[in-house]
């Protein structure tokens, strides 16, 4: 696919640039300014943007284990990014090299490329404060729950992918992962297979009132799943399956969706991390949670009180369930 080829050759130019170990030799990679660099003195592999003039050096983050450095060369300023040279981290500087590439597509002029490159830079900060180990088993699952909503269910109803992409909220920690017109959906995911309990995680997540004051909805939908041999229906399977059906569609919806995966903490770089668990779908529950019927949640806080985390017993929820059609006419 597109983005795979270009990661090849991205990686195929850090490669020669290394082996030939040519003093400050140089490959432009974009249309605008960006410049792949082997610096001899150092042995490193830098990444070169051309910046403006007075940009606030503050907006470039810090990193443990990546140095951005601000020179001059031939009287043009340069933002110049390198990173440690050991294993992984060189699969890390490929990554995210490819990355900033990528969110380039269809930019012009070098000040709007240097606001995308730091927009990209933005996007995987997350990667390297706190999530360079990768997803918990119980966020993978989640993240696998909703992008199977998205997948199945969302772009098939959805006459717009740019649209549909924005309606999935998950990655912002909104109250409920999809927002749309007529009403919002919580995801939910669960491996149990008897007494199904799910977790809620504040008290806003299942109050269905200031929905209904504007006349739209709130859908529950629940993934109940079982674990599978390795190397089937995994999350990077998955997701490779939403780029793959992005690739026909603007180049723009594809640089969204990777950015809201980066902010839940997934990045391709992980992807070996996750090919152990597979996941089968054992069945999809749909609920309608109204304030006229009976739905066990807690929404009324006496004051002084929050941060309310508890788990539900979906049995006692079935007054609620409905059906697809349902869930479709929010979409």
């Amino acid at each position: 696919m597109i983005q795979e080829t270009r990661k090849s050759e991205i990686v195929e130019i850090i490669d020669k640039l290394r082996n030939d170990k040519i003093h400050q030799s140089t490959k432009k990679i974009t249309s605008n300014d960006l410049f792949i660099l082997y610096d001899l003195d150092n042995d490193l592999i830098k990444f070169l943007i051309k910046s403006p003039e007075n940009f606030k050096k503050s907006s470039i983050p810090s990193w443990k284990g990546v140095d951005f450095d601000y020179k001059t060369r031939n009287n043009i300023p340069f933002v110049e990014l390198s990173i440690s040279d050991d294993v992984d981290n060189d699969k890390i500087f490929k990554e995210l090299i490819n990355r900033i590439v990528e969110d380039q597509e269809d930019i012009k002029g070098n000040i709007e490329a240097f606001d995308c490159f730091l927009n990209t830079l933005n996007s995987f900060d997350a990667f390297f404060k706190n999530q360079r180990k990768g997803l918990s088993k119980y966020a993978q699952q989640g993240l696998y729950a909703e992008l199977f909503f998205l997948r199945n269910h969302v772009f098939p109803n959805c006459d717009i992918i740019s649209h549909a992409i924005n309606c999935w909220h998950g990655p912002e920690k909104a109250h409920q992962d999809f927002v749309f017109e007529n009403g919002n959906v919580e995801v939910k995911s669960t491996m149990q297979k008897d007494t199904i309990n799910i977790s809620i995680t504040n008290e806003k997540q299942l109050d269905p009132r200031p929905l209904e004051s504007i006349n739209n909805k709130l859908m529950m939908y629940v993934l109940c799943l079982d674990d599978i041999a390795p190397k089937n229906n995994t999350l990077p399977d998955l997701i490779s399956e939403i780029h793959n059906f992005l690739d026909h569609h603007n180049s723009a919806d594809k640089t969204t969706f990777n950015s809201r995966l980066n902010s839940v903490g997934y990045f391709d770089y992980h992807a070996e991390l996750y090919s152990d668990r597979g996941y089968f779908i054992r069945k999809e529950l749909f609920y309608e949670i109204k304030s006229d019927i009976y739905f066990p949640s807690i929404i009324d806080l006496p004051n002084g009180v929050g941060d309310v985390r508890y788990s539900i017993d979906l049995s006692a929820c079935n007054d609620s369930l409905t059906d697809l059609i349902k869930i479709k006419e929010v979409l």
